[in-house]
């Protein structure tokens, strides 16, 4: 199997990497720079916020004080900078697509129009790698990723330099949900604690078991139950999950304390979707 990638696609589609190799910043990898978040000062007084109200405990000191007319605050506020004039702090690739949009001005639609067409044609050509990676899903996998197109996602992972270059094979074996965590490249790493028990040891056994004790005694029934059933049963009937389960059946399916359970609660979005979150 082969694909014949149009090399002036693939060109296209490297508008940032070849602008940050004219700049001199080009990387091996380009992921997230998380700016904002190293600057939250300066972000917030770029867009104008306060960090905390007046009478909390961690607010900064007025800069005004209060008791002046309107007049005289106008007049004590000349004497500061603008916040116009703060800059904001972004990340590099957002910059550029703010360069981007200044520069294309009106002929932003015909580039972005010819972006999408790149794209299109490099996911037509993998498409049967995608079909052929898709078979070799296990069913568990292919229930909630059947699909995707993973051959696609690891061609964006190396033509955008994204650090994390196995995360589309993550699609085709599944993600672990206990164990070591994989380094992405994407998020700073941490300094873990190893002097205790880790992974399954600490999850499981007596611990397990004392978890399923405390939250039976601890969580209630309540009017949104009906709900989150109505949404579970929809998933199983999806393919997405299997269930429901008694505590019985579990111990039968896994062993006594080989198992964990977690809360499930209904969460409703800004737009007004609700939506089922696990407590992790």
């Amino acid at each position: 199997m082969s694909a014949k990638l149009k090399p002036e696609a693939v060109m296209c589609l490297q508008a940032y990497w070849a602008d940050s190799w004219l700049r001199g910043v080009q990387s091996e990898t380009q992921g997230i720079d998380w700016v904002q978040q190293r600057n939250r000062t300066q972000t917030a007084q770029s867009q104008g916020t306060q960090r905390f109200a007046t009478l909390a405990k961690d607010a900064l000191v007025a800069l005004i004080g209060p008791g002046l007319s309107k007049e005289a605050h106008l007049r004590a506020s000349e004497a500061f900078q603008s916040p116009f004039t703060i800059s904001v702090p972004l990340d590099d690739d957002t910059a550029f697509a703010c360069r981007a949009v200044a520069a294309l001005g009106p002929f932003m639609q015909p580039w972005r129009r010819g972006q999408i067409r790149a794209l299109e044609n490099i996911q037509n050509e993998l498409r049967p790698w995608s079909d052929w990676l898709i078979q070799q899903m296990p069913q568990s996998v292919k229930a909630v990723a059947g699909d995707k197109h993973p051959a696609l996602m690891s061609f964006e992972a190396v033509v955008c330099r994204w650090p994390d270059v196995t995360y589309a094979s993550r699609f085709v074996t599944g993600f672990t949900m206990v164990g070591e965590i994989e380094e992405s490249g994407v998020f700073r790493e941490l300094e873990v604690d190893e002097s205790g028990p880790t992974g399954l040891e600490a999850l499981l056994g007596q611990t397990a078991i004392d978890d399923l004790a405390e939250m039976q005694r601890r969580v209630r029934p309540c009017a949104q139950d009906s709900v989150v059933l109505e949404m579970t049963l929809e998933e199983v009937n999806e393919g997405w999950a299997e269930g429901p389960f008694d505590q019985q059946q579990l111990d039968e399916r896994f062993g006594v304390g080989q198992w964990r359970p977690l809360e499930r609660f209904l969460h409703a979005q800004s737009c007004g979707k609700i939506r089922c979150i696990e407590n992790g």
